[in-house]
C-alpha cells in the first residue's frame, strides 16, 4: 500500500532472503485451530486489505524474483505480480493444497487459469502437482528463466526498464489491461479512451515527442 502512493517508487520487486525458498505458503500450524472463530480469522488474514486487488490496480509494475520453492499462498502472491522471473534450480512451484484436503483460497485458481489456461490449472490444482522451473517457464508461469547466479542481476535489469519508462503511461496500460478484461468490451473501450485522454494531458508524452524529434533519449518523470 505504501508503494502504491509513493511517487518515488516506480517498480516493486518481491524476493526472498531465505535460500531455497520464495515462500512455502501458510504456516500449517495455523490450520490446526479447530474453532470456527480461528478459521474465520485465518480467512480474514488471507484476504486482508485486498492484497491481490491492491497489486493489480496499482499503477506500478510488480516483479516477483523466484529463486526457490514457491508453493500455495506463496505462489498466489507471485501470481498477483505483473511478471515472474525465475532462477534455475531444484525447487518446485505449484498449488498443492488439495493434498491436505484444501484448496487455493487466495485467488490462485483464478489468476493461474488466466495465465496458463483451464486444463493445466485443473491438473495442477486437482492433483496438487508441482513443477520445476523449466516446466513452469514452458507453461508461461515464469516469464523468464535465468541461471541461479544471474537471476538477481537479470531481474533487476528487467525491472529497471519499467523504472526508466513513462510511469504515467505504464500505469494506464496496466490498468486498461487488468480492468478492461473484467468488463464488457464496450465499457473497456470507454476505459481505454479515458486513460488515453489523461495521457495526452501529461508531461511524459510531450517529452517523448520532443526527444524523438531531437533524436535523444527521453527523460520521463512519470507525470
Amino acid at each position: 500500500q505504501a508503494a502504491r502512493v509513493d511517487p518515488a517508487v516506480k517498480v516493486v520487486m518481491l524476493a526472498s532472503q531465505i535460500p531455497g525458498y520464495f515462500s512455502a505458503g501458510l504456516d500449517l500450524k495455523e490450520m490446526e485451530d479447530p474453532s470456527d472463530e480461528g478459521r474465520a480469522e485465518l480467512i480474514d488474514q488471507l484476504f486482508k486489505d485486498g492484497l491481490i486487488r491492491a497489486m493489480r490496480t496499482a499503477r506500478k509494475v510488480f516483479v516477483a524474483l523466484i529463486n526457490g520453492h514457491c508453493l500455495g499462498g506463496g505462489l498466489e502472491l507471485a501470481l498477483a505480480t505483473d511478471f515472474r522471473v525465475g532462477g534455475q534450480g531444484k525447487w518446485q512451484i505449484g498449488l498443492p493444497e488439495v493434498r491436505l484436503g484444501g484448496m487455493p483460497g487466495g485467488g490462485g485458481i483464478q489468476m493461474l487459469s488466466r495465465l496458463i489456461g483451464q486444463s493445466r490449472t485443473l491438473r495442477l490444482t486437482l492433483l496438487g502437482e508441482t513443477v520445476d522451473p523449466g516446466r513452469a517457464h514452458e507453461y508461461g508461469l515464469l516469464d523468464a528463466l535465468h541461471s541461479e547466479t544471474d537471476v538477481l542481476r537479470e531481474a533487476t535489469a528487467f525491472a529497471r526498464k519499467f523504472a526508466d519508462g513513462p510511469g504515467h503511461a505504464i500505469g494506464a496500460i496496466k490498468l486498461a489491461l487488468y480492468e478492461g478484461r473484467e468488463i464488457p468490451l464496450a465499457h473497456a473501450l470507454v476505459l481505454d479512451r479515458q486513460l488515453y485522454r489523461a495521457i495526452l494531458m501529461g508531461e511524459d508524452i510531450q517529452e517523448g515527442v520532443r526527444a524523438f524529434r531531437e533524436k535523444r533519449p527521453p527523460r520521463f518523470t512519470g507525470r
